[in-house]
């Protein structure tokens, strides 16, 4: 049944709820090289990711959902488990090699060793709400959904949404709409955020490192993108008859702008506006046994 996936509210209304655009904002363009860019870190094949799929929508509310786009709230992994098996992933993708094995496939049909039923398609996930730490009072009491929520959404679309959402929160690029201006560094932000919702210390500590960790993976994936993106490019775009990026990726835009056509600005402003890269996550003091968490 279609319902809020955070509030469970049902569609009893006309308009209620609406199918939000985790990974990709909707509104994007199909030759953005974000579409590129994630395409690389996540480990898909060039021209494949159709941000119109499933595993990147989740169905919200729609107060939740312009909450979501105000950048007033992350979505996090409920799960230290799962955020360890998400590194393992990246890890993977990053030593993949020179063959550019389409690796988002295997983990979708169950053929990746030791992850044969975690990211398969038709999993449910654990996550959880975390508000701006700074939010105004009616914007924390309009998000006053505590504890876990559960939705097929990809976990690898909430983690990426989140940076976005932590570059907003850090460059204070919404003029502090919905939050007074932080009164701590902007790599503490989420640190404050966490400790917010009354969580343990030591979960707080180890969900800090985990990202942290998963972020200088995705920041030597992006690197690699600099020098191999042509070479990729070239071993992984359709045939002719194959295909074509606007299709595959979702209306808007039919030029493919791929890796082989961006140029290191084009690049750079990419990954800095969508948070995958200058972000902190300082707070913790220290994370272990991340694969055997609950």
């Amino acid at each position: 049944m279609l319902y809020c996936h955070v509030s469970h509210t049902p569609p009893h209304a006309n308009l209620l709820l609406q199918i939000t655009h985790i990974l990709i904002p909707n509104a994007m363009k199909t030759n953005n090289p974000l579409f590129t860019v994630y395409e690389w870190i996540l480990g898909m094949d060039y021209l494949s990711l159709c941000k119109h799929s499933r595993l990147f929508l989740m169905p919200l509310m729609n107060s939740i959902h312009c909450r979501l786009d105000d950048s007033l709230f992350v979505i996090l992994p409920r799960s230290l488990s799962l955020l360890g098996k998400m590194m393992l992933y990246f890890s993977a993708v990053q030593t993949r090699g020179n063959n550019y094995e389409n690796m988002w496939a295997l983990i979708r049909n169950r053929n990746f060793p030791g992850l044969e039923d975690v990211f398969d398609d038709g999993n449910i996930y654990p996550y959880f709400l975390v508000p701006h730490p700074f939010a105004h009072d009616e914007v924390r009491e309009g998000l006053a959904y505590p504890g876990t929520f559960y939705s097929h959404t990809s976990p690898f679309a909430v983690l990426l949404n989140a940076f976005r959402t932590l570059h907003v929160w850090s460059t204070n690029r919404n003029g502090s709409r919905g939050y007074n201006a932080p009164t701590c560094p902007s790599e503490e932000l989420l640190a404050v955020a966490l400790r917010a919702l009354s969580l343990p210390e030591e979960e707080v500590t180890k969900i800090l490192h985990a990202v942290e960790r998963i972020y200088e993976i995705i920041a030597m994936l992006i690197s690699q993108l600099e020098t191999e993106g042509p070479t990729w490019f070239d071993t992984k775009k359709p045939s002719d008859d194959g295909p074509k990026g606007s299709t595959r990726r979702g209306r808007g835009g039919n030029n493919h702008g791929g890796a082989h056509h961006l140029n290191p600005t084009q690049l750079q402003s990419c990954i800095e506006k969508n948070g995958l890269s200058g972000l902190g996550f300082t707070g913790g003091k220290g994370a272990s046994n991340l694969m055997h968490e609950p």
